[in-house]
């Protein structure tokens, strides 16, 4: 089952604020305790890590992580 409204799935990542997502897209969140050059490095920064992410979501499937849940 893939996700329904990718919209809808940015909007709650993007008001979730227990989570590095809002420092990888340039806001300030967490920024003091997360080390993001690394990894922006590799999704080639904010612009290719928001990119990255909503091909992700278009072909995030449920089923496949339903067992790496927690619940």
């Amino acid at each position: 089952m893939p996700v329904s409204n990718i919209d809808k799935a940015l909007i709650f990542l993007n008001n979730y604020k227990w989570s590095s997502h809002l420092d990888y897209c340039g806001k300030n969140n967490f920024s003091s305790v997360t080390q993001r050059d690394f990894l922006l490095e590799v999704f080639g920064g904010e612009r290719g890590y928001e990119k990255t992410l909503k091909g992700w979501l278009k072909n995030l499937s449920f089923n496949k992580v339903k067992g790496l849940t927690l619940e």
